[in-house]
């Protein structure tokens, strides 16, 4: 487990050195943008549009 630990902080600070922290800056801001975007209003579904498509049934028998 301390290898685990140990690979991915090295291999973390090699990214960091090699992209640079403005890449790192620009990451989370496209992030925290892309998070702050409101959702598009969607219309509720008819659910007699899908009617049409289902099969003609008849009732259940009296008994």
């Amino acid at each position: 487990a301390l290898l685990l630990v140990l690979g991915s902080f090295i291999y973390g600070l090699a990214v960091l050195i090699l992209l640079g922290r403005g890449w790192l800056r620009s990451l989370l801001r496209d992030v925290s943008a892309a998070a702050d975007k409101p959702l598009p209003k969607l219309a509720t579904p008819d659910p007699t549009d899908d009617s049409a498509a289902l099969p003609d049934s008849e009732p259940p028998p009296t008994l």
